[in-house]
């Protein structure tokens, strides 16, 4: 990792640098968010950090499998992704008070198992953006690759630090919120890269 440190420092790297951060960001701040919502249903945080690191580990990494199959030539599609994670989201926002008091009087283990179930939708949706960036900035710059999964993971390493202060300061919705304008500046950087490359062409 250090080792990027002494890549030449290229201009177009800036929004390889800015996506994958805001990815990288974005993943960890939903998970530390769905941590502590779960951690309400399954009512135990250490069941509920088990139950969602399984899950969003699980379905991102079929989520980074499907991707393969994703073309670089349907740029609609390669948006897709952060339309879902939005979709799912809101489906999990909405819905959580239901979900919460219709497994109430269920067995500890069905709760997680339920659990799990519901975070898949959104976890597949999760790991698309990562696999997709990298697909589509490969051959676009030599030292663009590097810089991804060195900005990817310094940015998923100071979102656990930043979720706690924020948490502590102004609340866990306002981490929610940290997650969802993440994906959304990610979105952004990629239509504008797609926009370019279609007006270029």
């Amino acid at each position: 990792i250090f080792g990027c440190f002494h890549l030449k420092i290229d201009p177009t790297l800036v929004p390889i640098v800015s996506y994958f951060s805001f990815v990288g960001f974005g993943f960890m701040t939903m998970e530390i968010f769905f941590i502590y919502k779960f951690s309400f249903l399954v009512g135990s945080p250490h069941l509920a950090i088990v139950t969602v690191l399984a899950a969003l580990l699980v379905s991102a990494g079929i989520g980074s499998w499907i991707s393969s199959f994703i073309s670089k030539s349907n740029k609609a599609v390669l948006l897709l992704p952060f339309a879902l994670i939005a979709l799912g989201i809101i489906g999990l926002q909405q819905n959580f008070s239901s979900l919460q008091n219709w497994t109430a009087a269920f067995p500890l283990p069905m709760q997680a198992g339920i659990s799990f179930l519901v975070l898949v939708p959104v976890g597949l949706a999760m790991g698309l953006p990562f696999p997709i960036g990298i697909k589509y900035l490969s051959g676009q710059s030599t030292n663009g690759l590097a810089w991804a999964w060195l900005a990817n993971g310094l940015s998923s390493a100071l979102a656990g630090y930043l979720a706690l202060v924020v948490s502590i300061f102004f609340g866990f919705h306002s981490v929610l919120s940290l997650g969802v304008s993440a994906y959304i500046f990610a979105s952004l950087i990629l239509y504008m890269r797609l926009r370019r490359q279609n007006s270029g062409n």
